[in-house]
């Protein structure tokens, strides 16, 4: 998978060419027309604008709130612009194989946050949903894969995956991810 970089700050760029070995630097009209992973910086970073990219948003101060936000809208990687060079190549791996990263601080806020969450709040979000489907979508939010979902619900994995689909265009999240960081809200 091809990865890209941009920012309009030259030092954001001298940095992470010197953490990365397989890279391009891009220009902004070359936006639009990439596919792979696109290391950006959150100033530079405008939503909606990238189609057929994985993106991985860098910020220069970055915050568990952000990285929500960010999350929900498709965002795949959040980080500081200057961390270490272990976790860049650790969120750009983990992109390629189809996962998310976000900075290790967040995953515990994440952990932490998801303890303080209330259930009827959950409920709320997926009175939307059908009943199936918000069965679904709580198997999901308390870290089920598809297969332990079919299993537990006696259905199939396609099932599940259907049920997935609806489950995330009537929220309007993306992915797993941005499901549970929507339930977390």
């Amino acid at each position: 998978m091809n990865v890209y970089i941009y920012s309009q700050n030259p030092k954001y760029l001298r940095y992470w060419t010197s953490c990365l070995t397989k890279y391009e630097v891009v220009k902004e009209k070359q936006l639009n027309t990439l596919e792979g992973i696109l290391l950006i910086d959150y100033a530079s970073y405008e939503e909606n604008s990238y189609k057929n990219v994985k993106l991985v948003v860098l910020d220069t101060e970055p915050t568990f709130n952000k990285c929500m936000q960010l999350m929900q809208k498709g965002v795949k990687a959040y980080g500081n612009v200057y961390m270490h060079e272990s976790h860049l190549l650790s969120a750009i791996e983990s992109l390629q194989e189809g996962k998310v990263w976000m900075y290790p601080d967040f995953v515990i806020g994440l952990l932490n946050a998801s303890e303080k969450s209330q259930e009827n709040n959950i409920e709320s979000k997926l009175a939307v949903l059908t009943s199936r489907e918000a069965q679904i979508a709580t198997l999901i939010y308390d870290g089920l894969t598809n297969k332990e979902i079919a299993s537990k619900l006696d259905i199939t994995t396609s099932t599940v995956k259907n049920h997935t689909k609806h489950i995330y265009e009537k929220l309007n999240v993306s992915d797993r991810l941005s499901l549970f960081a929507f339930l977390q809200q």
